[in-house]
């Protein structure tokens, strides 16, 4: 895969975040022993199942707005290690 089509479509997302976790993690912010992409791959699905659920019914899953649930969704996923 050329490094065009590796900074292009639906993974870029990925990969950004997996960066900014793995920046975060070397400078001893984010502690977490689950790899930085591992925990992209996690955050990028939880939101997207939530979203897609809110489209599909109309109103946010559980009636928690968007706000609520990234916070609850990162403290569940990160605990205590998340970056600051």
């Amino acid at each position: 895969m050329t490094s065009e089509k590796q900074s292009a479509g639906p993974h870029h997302i990925e990969n950004l975040l997996a960066t900014y976790l793995e920046e975060e993690r070397q400078l001893g912010r984010l502690q977490s022993p689950t790899a930085s992409r591992t925990l992209a791959l996690l955050l990028l699905g939880a939101c997207f199942q939530n979203t897609y659920l809110s489209q599909l019914m109309g109103t946010p899953p559980a009636g928690k707005v968007r706000e609520q649930f990234a916070h609850e969704l990162v403290r569940g996923t990160l605990g205590d290690s998340q970056p600051s």
